[in-house]
């Protein structure tokens, strides 16, 4: 038995070693001048209506324009876990992060489904209309990616803002068995598994990669940069790991 399994032990070291090595190599991720639009959905596992807003974010995985012009995030909330279903991707700083919209003037009011554009409160997805923003010019922003580490540039460094990091997860799957989802399993892509801000100065600043103990089909990794004290987003790039 032990040596009818050994093949099969073989190759998945090699599969794994692969993988490891692709982690490793450093990537490059750059914007355009144009700025990117970034579109925040506030969701949760426990919310009937939140299928339908994640399954239209979901759609942006084969859209060609991905981590170039647009960058979806899915930020899942924690204040529904208490109505029968613990969602394991939500987080309270979430939960914060969309209040804060809310006390900054951004948004109306703090609900879920939220889409939230570029820091301002969208609600043309309930109506069905086509998500489009004036052109901007933003500036380049810069990141390299190695095993450990992450470097940041914008090329105005005369302001200072807050860098934001997201590692984001794709194809996850979640068997709801309690609350409005009950009995549904849910498909999930552009997750925050987690997300973290720091302070940006001088142009460049060097961060420590996020990781998270989720498994996940596949990974990306987003950053961007806002005003400290508005909330207005900057300038964002990103890309698959």
């Amino acid at each position: 038995m032990v040596k009818k399994g050994f093949p099969m032990f073989k190759q998945l070291c090699i599969i794994a070693l692969s993988v490891v090595a692709l982690s490793a190599q450093e990537l490059h991720f750059k914007s355009t001048q144009d700025k990117t639009m970034l579109i925040e959905l506030y969701s949760s596992e426990g919310c009937s209506s939140c299928p339908r807003a994640e399954k239209w974010l979901n759609a942006f995985t084969h859209n060609p324009a991905v981590f170039k012009t647009v960058i979806p995030l899915a930020f899942h909330v924690s204040y529904w876990n208490r109505l029968g279903w613990n969602d394991v991707f939500a987080k309270s700083s979430f939960d914060e992060r969309q209040r804060d919209y809310r006390a900054m003037g951004h948004t109306s009011s703090v609900y879920t489904p939220q889409f939230v554009v570029n820091a301002q409160e969208y609600r043309g997805w309930f109506e069905g209309e086509p998500l489009s923003l004036p052109e901007q010019k933003s500036g380049i922003l810069e990141a390299n990616i190695d095993k450990e580490r992450v470097s940041v540039s914008y090329q105005d460094s005369t302001k200072n803002y807050t860098l934001h990091s997201a590692l984001l997860g794709f194809g996850l799957v979640s068997q709801v068995k309690n609350g409005e989802n009950g009995g549904r399993i849910l498909e999930h892509d552009f997750v925050v598994l987690e997300h973290k801000s720091e302070s940006f100065n001088k142009g460049h600043r060097v961060s420590t990669k996020l990781s998270s103990s989720v498994i996940a089909k596949r990974y990306a990794y987003v950053i961007w940069l806002s005003e400290p004290d508005t909330g207005a987003i900057i300038q964002a790039t990103g890309g698959w790991l």
